[in-house]
């Protein structure tokens, strides 16, 4: 179902969709939406999942980062206005 999944570290989030988002082989140019998953069993306890789409490939890709509440992911705002 067209669909690929990865877990990153927050480190890595904005260099990883500039190229998705930028790269002419993957044209991921559109964050479809952002959720968090709060899983408080955890250290690191919430999942915040990107939901990126590539048109040129048909192709949906979900980007998921895990932190704590004294850990902020990084805004990609600066990536993709629709994160705002």
């Amino acid at each position: 179902n067209n669909i690929l999944i990865f877990e990153i570290k927050k480190e890595k989030l904005k260099l990883l969709l500039n190229i998705l988002k930028n790269h002419y082989l993957f044209q991921f140019k559109t964050l479809v939406s952002i959720t968090a998953v709060d899983y408080p069993q955890r250290k690191e306890r919430f999942e915040v999942n990107y939901f990126l789409l590539s048109y040129l490939l048909n192709f949906r890709l979900i980007i998921k980062v895990n932190t704590n509440d004294t850990n902020p992911i990084p805004s990609i705002v600066t990536i993709f206005n629709s994160a705002n």
